[in-house]
């Protein structure tokens, strides 16, 4: 006699449209990030790659770093103008590591959710309250004493390499914060928050002769520098205000809660809020080229202010063993302004110390707003349906 025949049937596994990398909480917490960005944990992947020499731009399949999808929970909170070489809409990561429960990194999907994206899709997921509280304070420092106090760079002057002693410059990046999650209901309703701040000083590298920078642009003296802003205030009566500042700022704040709430066995709702708020002061025109050395006066410095909010609210509903559903509405709202340290109201002058079409170097001094800066604001809104 035949013994008993067992048929077993199994749903077919999810479809992947694409190489996937998945990095989960014990990675997050085990992997060392200095700069607490999200890009130290993708650069992990095979397909990733990290540009140290374009402010950490991430590549993915080869790709510009512009051409990235990031995501968080599913709304998107890549750089939808462009312009940042970094890829967020903010000055630094728009999330905080200390709150990710789950990376997954594809590149060049298919999948019809995804899109206006060419490089890589990198979806971040959150944490969520559990019915026992847990929680971190943290606080993280470095400075000069910390770093290495020599400066290199290329002299395009003189075509040669030089080193510059930087052990009398202060440097001080400081980044602390806290982060608390636990149950309001035991079973029923849970939440995580947390905050987390950023601020840095760095010393400014280069300025004319005589002002004391650790690199000087040759030819053009800190004498040459008082006598045309002198000039531009008794015959304009405009402050181009000095060639150098004492320091470079930046600063960073996050903030994020999130409502998970049980409703009942078939029903569940999740809710989040998200704000990155910063702000980076930006030198322009100063350079030591040996065709066109230059000095940017302070009044053509700008500072570029961000402010991130994400809001997004899901439900998930199972209404028989075999049909379910999933409502969300997700809104970011980005907002990127540009201020000039001397106002906007005057014109961007270039004075040359040199013919500017005769033989190398063409020296000048530059003051006057930014000439991408004189009215330079950018919001977006972007409202998000799935069902």
């Amino acid at each position: 006699d035949l013994g008993d025949i067992i048929v077993t049937g199994v749903a077919g596994g999810a479809l992947r449209t694409s190489p996937r990398s998945n990095i989960g909480l014990a990675d997050i917490e085990t992997l060392p990030s200095v700069s607490r960005d999200i890009r130290d944990f993708v650069r992990t992947t095979p397909f990733a790659t990290v540009d140290p020499s374009n402010n950490d731009a991430l590549s993915i399949g080869g790709q510009s770093n512009k051409m990235n999808a990031f995501l968080v929970d599913g709304v998107r909170q890549g750089d939808d103008f462009g312009l940042a070489p970094s890829g967020y809409p903010t000055v630094r990561s728009p999330i905080s590591v200390s709150v990710l429960e789950a990376v997954s990194v594809d590149v060049a999907p298919y999948d019809v959710q995804y899109g206006s994206f060419q490089g890589g899709v990198i979806n971040s997921v959150t944490k969520s309250g559990t019915n026992e509280f847990h929680g971190e304070v943290f606080y993280e420092k470095t400075d000069q004493d910390l770093q290495g106090d020599t400066f290199s760079y290329d002299d395009f002057q003189t075509g040669t390499r030089r080193n510059v002693d930087l052990s009398s410059s202060e440097f001080e990046e400081k980044t602390w914060g806290a982060t608390l999650g636990g149950p309001i209901i035991k079973d029923k309703l849970f939440f995580i928050a947390n905050y987390e701040k950023f601020e840095s000083t760095q010393p400014v590298l280069t300025g004319p002769v005589g002002s004391g920078a650790p690199v000087e642009v040759t030819g053009i003296t800190q004498a040459l520098v008082d006598q045309v802003r002198q000039i531009a205030q008794t015959v304009y009566g405009y402050d181009p205000l000095d060639a150098t500042a004492n320091e470079l700022t930046t600063q960073d704040e996050k903030y994020f809660a999130k409502l998970d709430w049980n409703i009942n066995d078939r029903h569940r709702a999740v809710v989040s809020y998200q704000q990155t708020k910063g702000g980076v002061l930006n030198l322009s025109n100063t350079t030591t080229s040996g065709t066109f050395p230059s000095v940017g006066l302070l009044s053509s410095a700008y500072t570029l202010e961000s402010n991130l909010l994400a809001y997004k609210a899901q439900l998930f509903s199972d209404w028989t063993d075999r049909f379910s559903t999933e409502f969300s509405f997700s809104r970011k709202e980005v907002e990127n302004i540009s201020s000039n340290l001397a106002g906007s109201d005057f014109a961007a002058f270039q004075v040359y110390l040199d013919n500017p079409g005769g033989p190398a170097p063409r020296r000048s001094i530059r003051f006057g707003p930014e000439r991408s800066r004189h009215a330079n604001s950018l919001t977006n809104d972007v409202n998000q349906y799935r069902a």
